[in-house]
C-alpha cells in the first residue's frame, strides 16, 4: 500500500517561495530565543533560574506562582532550546493554522502550566529549578498525533 500525502499543504502552488508561519508560533519562537540570548549575556543564569525557573518548594512555600508561567521561557542550553523550538515549529504551525491563535495559545499554556503544576505536586520539597517548555511541547505532540494520525514526519530523513 502506498502512502499518499493528502494534507492541504500538498495542494499549494509552490511557484512562489514564501514560508509562512502563524503569528502565535512566531511570537513563541522569538520570545524564547530572545530570553535565551539575554540570559546568556547577563551572566546571572543561576540567579535567573532560581527566580524565574520553576522551583517546586518556592511555589508551594513562598507562593511564587508566576514561576508556573515564566519557566516556559527559560532553557538550559542551546541544544535544549533548539529541540524545543524545532518541535514547536514542526507541530505548532499546523495546529495554530487549524485552531487559530487564541485556541493554540490557550492549549500551549494550559499544557505548560499543567505540566508545571504536576511537577510541583510530584516533588513538592525540591529546590532544583525546572526550566523549559517541554511540558507544553509534549502537549503539542499529543495534539498533533491526534489531529494528523496519518502524517509521516521525517526527522533528518531517518525517522
Amino acid at each position: 500500500m502506498k502512502y499518499q500525502y493528502t494534507s492541504s499543504g500538498s495542494k499549494q502552488d509552490f511557484s512562489r517561495r514564501s514560508i509562512s508561519m502563524p503569528v502565535g508560533v512566531k511570537f513563541l519562537l522569538i520570545t524564547n530565543i530572545v530570553v535565551f540570548i539575554l540570559m546568556a549575556l547577563s551572566g546571572e543564569k543561576g540567579f535567573l533560574f532560581h527566580s524565574f525557573g520553576l522551583v517546586p518548594s518556592l511555589v508551594w512555600q513562598k507562593l511564587k506562582f508566576w514561576q508556573l508561567f515564566t519557566y516556559l521561557f527559560i532553557h538550559g542550553d542551546w541544544l535544549h532550546i533548539l529541540l524545543n523550538m524545532f518541535m514547536l515549529w514542526v507541530c505548532g504551525k499546523d495546529l495554530e493554522s487549524q485552531w487559530g491563535k487564541k485556541d493554540f495559545f490557550l492549549f500551549y499554556f494550559v499544557c505548560g502550566v499543567g505540566a508545571g503544576c504536576i511537577s510541583v505536586l510530584v516533588d513538592i520539597y525540591s529546590f532544583v529549578p525546572i526550566v523549559g517548555s517541554s511540558g507544553a511541547i509534549y502537549g503539542l505532540l499529543v495534539a498533533y498525533g491526534f489531529s494528523y494520525p496519518d502524517r509521516i514526519l521525517l526527522l533528518y530523513g531517518l525517522f
